[in-house]
């Protein structure tokens, strides 16, 4: 197992979970299939490629938030074809007898960055993904093509555990968001306490359906445990 570090940070991004409907929220964290998706697309995979359902089975995405997430709304129209298919958020699909314009209200998040550590099982594919974000095949965007990286999105082989990769420096504060169950989160925030102590608290848990699970964009629901962390200068 090797654990990789990278940063999002753009002036736009989004990490929407809420499907093919006509109001697109975001999340405010990076979801798995956002990342994934980064790291597929870097590596030449695409969508309806099995190798992209492996990805999702052999990486955890943990990740953390040093700065209070701004949500913004903006509009956009579809125009679409008479006789095109129609995919609802439910996956009900229908054919669109005339033409006609779809009105689209997408979240983005404005200007933010991100701490993500990827928690690959396979050393192989970890080195695979290293090299694959150096030179990458097809173009990274952070959620949509619009959301353009402001920053290199290079992995960086940690050495440290999943807690000490995710927090930067003593100076932060912020939230973990960590790909797994409270009980296991607990085992990790113990690595790190000093003397009994520590500057970690389990705050709560939030179940995100972004599990790749088929290649017909079929997603199942995972458990990401949420965790707050001050400063320990300040202490």
């Amino acid at each position: 197992m090797k654990l990789l570090t990278m940063t999002l940070q753009a002036p736009l991004m989004t990490f929407g979970v809420s499907g093919f409907s006509s109001i697109r929220e975001t999340l405010h964290f990076p979801s798995r299939s956002a990342v994934i998706g980064i790291v597929a697309s870097a590596m030449g995979i695409r969508r309806n490629e099995s190798r992209l359902v492996e990805l999702h089975k052999k990486i955890k995405v943990h990740s953390s938030m040093r700065k209070s997430v701004k949500v913004d709304r903006e509009y956009n129209t579809v125009r679409v074809a008479k006789n095109s298919q129609v995919t609802e958020s439910s996956g009900l699909q229908y054919s669109q007898d005339v033409a006609g314009t779809l009105q689209i209200f997408r979240q983005l998040i404005h200007d933010n960055s991100f701490r993500v550590v990827l928690e690959v099982s396979d050393d192989t594919l970890a080195d695979e993904i290293e090299q694959a974000l150096l030179d990458p095949v097809f173009v990274p965007y952070i959620g949509q093509r619009s959301c353009v990286p402001t920053k290199p999105l290079i992995a960086a082989v940690s050495e440290q555990s999943i807690i000490e990769s995710l927090v930067v420096s003593e100076f932060d504060e912020g939230c973990l968001y960590l790909d797994t169950s409270v009980n296991q989160a607990t085992q990790y925030l113990k690595e790190v306490e000093i003397d009994g102590w520590s500057p970690f608290q389990v705050i709560g848990t939030e179940t995100i359906t972004d599990y790749l699970v088929g290649p017909a964009r079929i997603y199942a629901s995972r458990e990401v445990t949420i965790v707050g962390y001050f400063s320990t200068v300040l202490v």
